[in-house]
């Protein structure tokens, strides 16, 4: 639960600022779809092969 608290402190931010900036909810929506993407990668791929190295 620890590893998440930082992506949540991090994305709510990202998201109120887009939904302020654009006012609408496509670029929240968007923003919200980079975190999980950049996310998965970070945790499937790059931090795997940082540590096994």
């Amino acid at each position: 639960m620890i590893p998440y608290i930082g992506i949540i402190l991090c994305w709510i931010p990202a998201v109120l600022i887009a939904v302020a900036q654009w006012g609408d909810f496509t670029h929240p929506f968007l923003v919200t779809l980079i975190f999980i993407v950049v996310q998965n990668l970070e945790g499937l791929f790059y931090a795997p092969r940082i540590v096994g190295h």
